[in-house]
């Protein structure tokens, strides 16, 4: 796919796979999804997005209904956190300082997750790569203090948004 005359790809274990954006998404204030198929025969089977995370704001709180859905998220630029609940019940954070060292981090059904970029910066990018594609009722989005989180979590996302 050429976009104003840049092809864009994604490399996944060691191969360039082309990729074709689909416009733009913007679920709420303060970030932008840029959801992408991969051309060829991995388009079958999986799709992507790119995040755009201003400073100081979070994604969207998902958890992941569907036992057959996976994704594996990368922060590429930026800094912030992926914060998460596992599905054992553990809270967990990766913070992204480093864009050479970032973790890959994959999760599946039961992991509870959102974004959230620095204050500092010029906000949080992050690849999202989807399998099998993504579909809205792949994942459950969570309202903010929502009682299904615990507490521990709502500190910790109060704490990175500066709140």
């Amino acid at each position: 796919m050429k976009e104003l005359g840049i092809s864009y790809q994604v490399v996944i274990d060691g191969k360039d796979h082309p990729i074709e954006f689909r416009g733009t998404i913007r679920p709420t204030h303060g970030y932008r999804i840029r959801p992408f198929s991969f051309e060829g025969d991995l388009g079958q089977e999986a799709d992507g997005s790119l995040f755009d995370i201003e400073p100081g704001f979070a994604t969207r709180i998902a958890k992941i209904t569907d036992p057959e859905f996976s994704v594996k998220q990368i922060a590429i630029s930026g800094y912030g956190c992926l914060l998460a609940l596992n599905p054992e019940g553990k809270v967990v954070d990766f913070l992204m300082e480093d864009n050479q060292k970032n973790p890959l981090v994959e999760m599946g059904e039961g992991w509870t997750y959102c974004w959230v970029a620095s204050h500092s910066g010029d906000g949080l990018r992050v690849v999202s790569l989807n399998q099998p594609s993504f579909s809205l009722d792949v994942e459950e989005i969570i309202a903010y203090e929502s009682p299904q989180l615990p507490r521990e979590f709502w500190n910790r996302y109060c704490e990175l948004k500066g709140q």
